[in-house]
């Protein structure tokens, strides 16, 4: 059987995608070998017949990523891809490293593909994210056991689940001042549960696991299991957890900005509008070569998010469902069999 190498990194959202371009590479007759770092010598030497990247662009830490998809296209013979995401603009410097002229890209969104292209960059499809029919079937085998206990935990509440890792871009810290301000109008019929990294930034928040500590699919049937998911995020390169949810009927809270604009539905989702952009420049100490475009709003927008949330579920219960049967139909169009069958197709079919 042929072989395919899928070369990602650690990040949960990374790892996530890489078991789902696994699970279609199967069904193309390919035996997938997913690596968490670049391993020169399985293409080398022979043991794979072609490559899939899925790496963020960010032209700091990707550049020797680059140059390995150069010489990997060579002893492939072009059956390589280079799946990407990005949450900002890049720096022009970076990006101009002659290297980068010899990768074709294909983004996750029209977001990516605009920021890509705006440097110049070859991007040759744009192929969103999706979630494999398999991970998805488990995900609701879990749903029924997993609400139950909630329920029975949280009775009378209205339960909403974050799941975010801790960084700035994630806006936890604007969480917890909507919750302050939730608090000061003394509205407390509703549990905010957590599958976040590190500490809650606020008490009212119940983590029930660590971000990226659980398997796709119990993250999944744990969506499915609450009220509503709700998304502080200022920044995407695609927003997964917004398909995830959507994809066992729970309308999401978030900001429209893109590339959520893309992919969510309006009548499925609560969301509030966005007011200002600003720019995140890399940690110093890392270093890199994103500038992270922060959507900016206040925690008031939030706050009128979850208290609308709140009224639809307790209040006008048709409508509520009428919601999460929009969402199911919003999350059919991200079939990951389908959406990842060009890349099988199309460039690496060897």
């Amino acid at each position: 059987m042929k072989r395919v190498a899928i070369f990602t990194g650690k990040a949960p959202s990374l790892k996530v995608v890489a078991e789902d371009l696994s699970l279609v590479a199967s069904e193309y007759n390919f035996t997938p070998l997913v690596f968490t770092d670049i391993y020169p010598d399985v293409v080398y030497k022979g043991k794979v017949q072609a490559a899939i990247f899925f790496y963020p662009m960010d032209p700091v830490f990707a550049i020797d990523k680059a140059s390995y998809y150069y010489e990997f296209n060579k002893t492939l013979q072009g059956a390589i891809a280079w799946y990407t995401t990005v949450e900002g603009e890049l720096y022009r410097e970076h990006v101009n490293q002659p290297v980068w002229n010899y990768v074709e890209f294909i983004a996750n969104s029209r977001y990516t593909r605009e920021k890509l292209q705006k440097r110049g960059l070859d991007v040759i499809m744009t192929i969103p994210h999706g979630i494999h029919r398999s991970t998805l079937e488990q995900a609701k085998r879990l749903i029924p056991s997993l609400r139950k206990r909630i329920e029975s935990a949280r009775a009378h509440t209205v339960t909403f689940l974050v799941v975010s890792s801790s960084h700035r871009r994630k806006n936890l810290d604007g969480l917890a001042k909507a919750i302050d301000i939730l608090i000061e109008k003394q509205i407390y019929n509703y549990t905010i549960l957590g599958i976040i990294e590190g500490e809650p930034p606020h008490q009212a928040i119940f983590k029930v696991a660590e971000f990226g500590s659980k398997p796709r699919y119990e993250v999944i049937a744990a969506m499915g299991s609450v009220d509503y998911v709700l998304m502080p995020t200022q920044c995407e390169g695609f927003g997964l957890p917004l398909i995830e949810a959507n994809s066992v009927g729970t309308p999401v809270l978030h900001g429209l900005f893109p590339p959520l604009t893309e992919f969510t539905d309006t009548e499925a989702n609560i969301t509030w509008q966005t007011n200002e952009i600003e720019y995140l420049p890399p940690d110093p100490r890392r270093g890199g070569g994103i500038l992270f475009e922060l959507h900016k709003f206040p925690p008031e927008a939030m706050v009128d998010a979850i208290i609308e949330a709140i009224d639809i579920k307790k209040n006008y219960p048709s409508k509520y469902e009428d919601m999460r049967t929009k969402a199911l139909e919003n999350a059919e169009k991200y079939d990951s069999s389908k959406l990842y069958s060009r890349i099988f197709e199309e460039i690496i079919s060897v």
